[in-house]
């Protein structure tokens, strides 16, 4: 971020910059993966937990996607309600899964409280 200022030299108006700041944007939490692999069997299900750790200050939901799973399986979407800590994903494998072992993604997702309600815009 580069901050202006504006002045008046004489009869001129003149721009002054500030040196550059670097402002770090951090989500407010992270997410552990699951503790352990759980075994999930064709036509089965499987419940894989984890943990969120939240930085202080930082008490909204957070909602889970998973991605890049292997072909025949599902995952429900997830939540972690606001100022919870653990996480729980449901998953399925359908009956032509693939034996094996795979990975996948966990996409956390977040909302700031208050973001969309904060701020103001004027137009004259």
């Amino acid at each position: 971020m580069i901050l202006s200022g504006k002045t008046q030299m004489g009869m001129q108006d003149e721009v002054i910059y500030a040196p550059a700041l670097t402002i770090e944007v951090v989500q407010g939490y992270s997410v552990d993966p699951p503790s352990q692999p759980s075994p999930l069997k064709p036509g089965g299900k499987a419940e894989l937990n984890g943990k969120v750790r939240r930085e202080p200050g930082f008490t909204g939901q957070v909602t889970y996607a998973i991605d890049a799973l292997p072909l025949d399986v599902t995952c429900q979407a997830a939540e972690t309600p606001e100022a919870g800590l653990d996480y729980k994903l449901t998953c399925e494998a359908g009956a032509n899964a693939e034996p094996g072992t795979h990975r996948f993604f966990i996409n956390p997702a977040s909302i700031l409280a208050g973001g969309e309600s904060e701020g103001s815009l004027i137009c004259r």
